[in-house]
């Protein structure tokens, strides 16, 4: 598995912590909002992790080189306080800190937050995190699509 699958794999499984240790079902999926069928998500509060943009080019943090990768989440709520809720949680949680890196070729997590047996290869450094709520489509009955925000961010690694 290359390198950024391990990255955006860690960071979703950080995020489903996340959503777990403040009381929401882990309902995070690794998809790109156009894959997603919200007509057919049938629990709210969805989150989707959206791979961005790769950058090749190697910038300095302190005294190190480091590469970039973006991301984006979605996040689908039951109500527009959910969802700004949701997205500070998120925000709090994910601007300007580290998240364990693991090699998943060895497996995946059975149980959230339990990484026995999975090598941890270092961390990577998350910063320039923004959201902003969306409005939603004109013609939409879809809960998740009228409570909609987005976060994107930059994940540093070395």
């Amino acid at each position: 598995m290359r390198i950024y699958n391990k990255i955006f794999l860690s960071l979703l499984y950080y995020v489903k912590e996340i959503m777990n240790d403040n009381g929401y079902e882990d309902n995070v999926i690794d998809s790109y909002l156009n894959d997603i069928d919200l007509a057919k998500v049938d629990s709210w509060p969805t989150v989707a992790i959206n791979r961005g943009r790769y950058s090749g080019e190697d910038f300095e943090i302190g005294s190190q080189q480091h590469k970039a990768a973006y991301f984006m989440i979605d996040i689908f709520a039951n109500s527009k306080t959910q969802r700004d809720d949701l997205t500070e949680l998120l925000f709090d949680n994910l601007n300007e800190i580290t998240v364990p890196l693991y090699d998943f070729d060895i497996g995946f997590p059975v149980t959230t937050g339990d990484y026995t047996g999975i090598t941890r290869l270092g961390e990577v450094y998350i910063d320039n995190v923004s959201g902003m709520p969306l409005e939603p489509p004109e013609q939409t009955n879809i809960v998740g699509e009228n409570n909609h925000a987005i976060l994107d961010g930059i994940i540093h690694f070395v």
